[in-house]
Parts: structure tokens; sequence; C-alpha cells
């Protein structure tokens, strides 16, 4: 019978408390520590902090979406124990909110008690996106202001941390490799994963098991969700020549909404409308080119979680949410139009889920079609379409095994954590990880790991 994750962390902590390290006196801390700050649940806020004798480096730095109840509190802790750590590198995966949403509060926060800003390392892609909050919070970044207290550095590596790149949903994610007296891979956020020739002996596999409770390859590829995204919109004009598309889409799925934007000038000779300021900023950090004319028929929008729902004087990142309430001057939602939520569905969080079932109510009321896509839960009600215009960012349970199965192989010592997953996919992993005889180490908030 398999284990679940409460007789794994009550056997880990048995062995942890009657088997020190060989050769490791009595009392001594181990080589290298590990703080789980954040959640460890999809979608949550991801934040760990790693010591190694003088190294202090934080993983990730994120927040629960704003509309969870509790998200001020967590930030704020998530805050106060970084700062308390004086880290000396906060090393950011990639640009999503619930791996970057702490950043600039506990910048702030290192500002405000007069402490040394860290050093961020993370991909020059994610660097590009990241610099617009930054500067927006009156942080420097450029090196003509280098002497400011307020500036902040920023490394691609440091001697001992490499970043790897991993396929995501968002362009720069990677995932993190620290080699130190003990070695560690943070995958972070991925769909697939190479495991590069020398990648050996590593100590500790924190691994993302979010798409762990799937076993079936993935049959969604991007290209097939932009070409039925297009189908859509055409289908639609067809039938209405006064109908508009509204594609939903998270501000950091930059290569679909830039292929988007330039479907649409094919068909149409214009590019798409955009609404929402964190795509338009996004997208300006991404893409080279400055878009031309753009038409009303065809637009993009933020807001497929429906933020805000609810709270509509400040959902300036829910664009969807301002339409499906009529709340956008000079655009508004009618009969005949489409709206697709080209994201994932949180099935993991029924706040997320009933505020977005609230807005598509709304949407469908007005008369207005709903298409979601095919792979994820059945929005309440028989009104939503379903099509394929979604492609996962996670890897499925088989994908995540190879990645065990790679590193193992060349790793004899290895512990595994699977992380940023639902409680069932969290058991899913580490029950394959138990029956091939890997060492599992639960994750839970406040556990603090020494190897």
């Amino acid at each position: 019978m398999s284990k679940n994750r409460l007789e794994l962390w009550k056997e880990f902590m048995e062995k942890a408390r009657l088997s020190p390290k060989p050769d490791a006196p009595l009392g001594v801390p181990l080589q290298v520590e590990i703080e789980v700050v954040g959640l460890v649940g999809a979608g949550q806020g991801s934040c760990l902090i790693l010591k190694n004798g003088k190294d202090v480096i934080v993983i990730d730095c994120g927040a629960n979406s704003a509309n969870y109840s509790g998200s001020e509190l967590t930030i704020q802790k998530t805050v106060s124990r970084i700062v308390s750590a004086r880290p000396q590198y906060i090393v950011i995966s990639h640009y999503h909110f619930d791996h970057v949403g702490a950043l600039v509060p506990t910048l702030k926060e290192f500002t405000k008690m007069g402490l040394a800003l860290p050093t961020i390392v993370t991909t020059d892609m994610t660097w590009r996106l990241l610099k617009k909050s930054l500067v927006s919070a009156r942080f420097t970044t450029d090196s003509f202001s280098s002497g400011s207290y307020r500036h902040i550095r920023h490394q691609t590596s440091t001697n001992k941390i490499t970043l790897l790149d991993v396929n995501h949903s968002v362009p720069g994610s990677a995932s993190v490799w620290y080699q130190g007296s003990k070695n560690v891979l943070y995958t972070a956020d991925f769909r697939r994963m190479e495991i590069p020739k020398q990648l050996s002996n590593i100590d500790l596999l924190i691994i993302d098991s979010t798409g762990a409770m799937r076993n079936e390859p993935w049959e969604d590829n991007e290209v097939l969700a932009q070409k039925t995204i297009m189908d859509l919109a055409v289908e639609t004009f067809a039938r209405d020549s006064m109908a508009n598309v509204y594609v939903a889409l998270f501000s950091t799925q930059l290569c679909r909404a830039v292929a988007l934007e330039q479907a649409v000038k094919n068909l149409t000779g214009c590019f798409p409308k955009l609404y929402g300021r964190a795509l338009f900023q996004s997208l300006q950090a991404f893409r080279a080119h400055v878009p031309g004319n753009t038409t009303e028929r065809f637009n993009l929008v933020t807001g497929v979680w429906a933020q805000g729902e609810g709270d509509y004087s400040c959902s300036e990142e829910s664009a969807l949410v301002k339409l499906s309430n009529g709340a956008i001057h000079g655009t508004r939602l009618k009969p005949g139009d489409m709206v697709i939520l080209s994201g994932s569905i949180p099935a993991w969080s029924e706040e997320l889920m009933a505020q977005i079932n609230s807005m598509c109510k709304r949407i469908h009321e007005i008369g207005v079609q709903v298409v979601i896509d095919s792979s994820f839960p059945r929005v309440e009600g028989s009104f939503a379409r379903r099509a394929k215009v979604h492609c996962a960012g996670h890897g499925n349970l088989p994908e995540i095994v190879s990645v065990i199965s790679a590193v193992s192989t060349t790793s004899p010592n290895l512990h595994v954590m699977p992380f940023h997953g639902r409680e069932d996919a969290l058991n899913k992993v580490a029950e394959n990880c138990q029956g091939r005889g890997i060492n599992v180490i639960p994750a839970c908030q406040g556990l603090v790991i020494t190897l």
C-alpha cells in the first residue's frame, strides 16, 4: 500500500532525528539548509531560502493572486522571512506572479530598512519583463544609476548558480542549478526539460508536480492552439459581419500573443487591439516591432482568471472583467461576439473558479459566446463551448518521471521534493519515487531541510 504524504513526512522526520550524517559531529549543522518559505500548491507563491556557509540565496519570490483571501498576509510573511535572511542573491526562475509577485514588496522593505539590495539572478528575457515593474516602483536598473541606493543589479549566473532553459509558457523560463557543498536542482515550472550531460551528483531535486495527475501525452501544442483560435475567429466573422472576437490571455503568454498579432495582420490587414496594461507592457518588452493600425474585430485582452471580479475599481489588470461590466469607454461586448479564454482554468482553486464562472455567466447573458479549452473543467452551466485554445505549460507524469530518472542516474544520493502541485499530484510523484527506492521529502510551508 502506498504511503500518503503525512506518513512520508513522519518517516522522514524520524530518519532525520535518528540518523545523522556519517562522520558529522552531533549538534553541528549540516552543510546546506533550505527553508520552504512560500506555499507548495499549484499557482501559489513559491519561495525558497538556501543557505550554504556564507551563501544566502532566495529562489523565487512568489505571491498568491490578489483574488486569494489572505494573499496580502502571505506576501508580508514572505517579505519578512526574506529580509531577515539577508540574501546576497534573489533568483527568479520565470515571470509568473506566483514566482515573482513578492519581489517588489521585498525590495521596498530592503530599501526602507536601509539594507543593500540583493542582486537579481535571472535570464535576460525575464529581466526585460521584470524591469517595467521595478522601474514603476522607482528602482533603477540601468548602469548609469549604479551608484543609487535604489539601483538593482542583474546577473544571469554566479560561480555557484546556473540557469537551465526549460520549456514553459512564458519566454525566459529557467530551472535553477546550485552547486555548493551540496548540489540542488530546482526545476521551477516546466513542460519539458532536457537534462545537460554535465549535471550530476544532485543531492536534492525540487520538481514541479502540477501536471502529475495526467498520464496520457498532451495532445495540444502551441501551433494547434493558435490555429484553433484563428479558425474560431474566421467562423465568427463569417456568421456575423458585425461580430468581434476577444481572446483572453495571461500577460505572460507572449509567444502566443505575437503569433496571433501576425495572424490577424495577415487576415485583416491590421493588428489586433490590446486591452490590459500588463499585456501591453510585457509585449513592449518582448517583441522587436511596434504594431501599426489596429482592428476592433479582433482583440487581445487580459483576465483569463477574472482578476478583479467583484472589485471592479481596482481591476486594472483584468480587462475582460471591465468589458463584461461595460466599464471600458468606447468598447462594449454585444450579442454575436465571441470571448475565448485562451489559458488554463484553475480547477485547484474554488475561489478562482467561482469568479471565472461569475464573469462567464455575465458575458453569456449579454449574448456573447464563451469558449474555454477542451482539456479543462466545465464552467458551470452548458453555455461554454470547448475547443483546443490553450497549450499546457506543465509536464504530465511521464515527463516528470523522465526528469527524475535522468537526474537519479547520475545522482546516487538523490532526494526528491515534489513541489508546486495539488495534494493528489504531490502524492502521485512521491509514490512513484517511493516505488523506485528514491528518497522523498514531503514539502510543506515552514519546512527547513538540512543536507
